[in-house]
Order: C-alpha cells, then structure tokens, then sequence
C-alpha cells in the first residue's frame, strides 16, 4: 500500500516529507521511533498515536512493538464535515487515536472519558494538512496530570501543546519541517504571553 496522501504542494500548507512509504518500510520506520520515544514516557504514562483507517492495523502492532501496553481505541467523529465519499461509499469521517501506557496505567480522577470525541474539521482554521482541531487534544489530555509533562515527536502547527500549556503543563515538540516549527513556535510563544492555551488556528 502506497502512503502518499500527503506527499503534495499545496497552495495553503507546506509539503512535508516521509510520507511515500509503502506498508512495510512504513511499519519499521513507526516502530523504530517509538522504541525510542517509549524510553521518554514514564512509568505510567500514556502514549497516542493518530491513525487513519488504512494505517490502522499498523500502528497497533507499533505501538506494542515499541514496548507499550495497548488499552484502547479513540475514536475521532468528524461528522458531516469529513470529506465526501464517491457514489456508493461509506464516508471516511474518522480518525483513531491508539492509545496505551508505559506499564500500569496512572489513573487521575475523573472518568469515565470519552471514546468517542465528534468534532467537525474548519479546513480555514488548519495550518497544518493534518491538522487537528484545539477541542479534539483537549479532550485528549483530560487524563493527564495538570502538571504532565508532554512530548510531540511530530509537533505541526504545535496544536498539541495549547492545552497542555493551559493546565499548566509542560511541552516538548520536534517538527523538521522549518516553516510548521515557526508556526508552532509563534502560537506557543502566544499562549504562554497571553496565558490562553485554548487557542485555536489563528
């Protein structure tokens, strides 16, 4: 299967690169750098990865062969404002966030969360191809510690960090593409000079 849903120029957001593999070399490179950032999570600590549908068997053989305890399945309902599907399709209106810990989970107070987070995509408000509206990781980090420390090893546009600034945790990104770090430089830099993390693409 030949990953190359993103590997275009568009007028309005930056190419990014990696994403022509095929399922095989796909799978190793995922599992290569999940070893890795598993080294970083603590005992206890969650891990999320985004998936489409294709991706999906993928990502959960990554995630355990990278040393996590898979627990779950998010779903992300993007209702009617998903892409339109030919004659005769299902629409594509979600995505998945596979999730586990690093060891026995550490539990917060609160719950049951959500599995199920419905949240319509603004293509104008994205400044990432792929990315993700503010509402979507807040409900994410409803089970983290307000104090959690955060890594994004694919950070974008930086949304990721907006609401764990705003509970007063800390953040960690990684981003090679240098026009969407400067993008996730300057709305970081914002939410902490404002003190609004539940900022959304601007």
């Amino acid at each position: 299967l030949s990953i190359e849903k993103y590997a275009v120029t568009s007028a309005r957001h930056a190419e990014f690169g990696g994403e022509n593999r095929d399922q095989r070399s796909f799978a190793f490179w995922c599992t290569q750098w999940m070893s890795r950032a598993t080294r970083l999570v603590r005992p206890g600590g969650y891990v999320m990865i985004f998936s489409d549908w294709r991706q999906l068997p993928v990502m959960t053989d990554v995630l355990q062969a990278g040393g996590v305890l898979w627990r779950g399945i998010v779903v992300w309902d993007k209702a009617a404002a998903a892409r339109a599907p030919h004659t005769g399709y299902f629409r594509h209106q979600a995505e998945y966030v596979v999730w586990g810990s690093n060891g026995v989970l550490e539990k917060v107070p609160g719950g049951p969360f959500p599995g199920v987070i419905t949240e319509r995509v603004k293509p104008a408000e994205k400044l990432h191809m792929t990315g993700k509206p503010v509402r979507v990781m807040e409900e994410l980090a409803r089970p983290l510690a307000d104090n959690a420390h955060v890594l994004d090893p694919f950070m974008g546009s930086g949304t990721t960090a907006l609401p764990v600034l705003a509970r007063g945790g800390k953040f960690t990104g990684i981003e090679l593409t240098n026009e969407y770090f400067d993008i996730a430089c300057q709305r970081i830099e914002q939410a902490q000079t404002s003190g609004d993390g539940n900022l959304y693409d601007k």
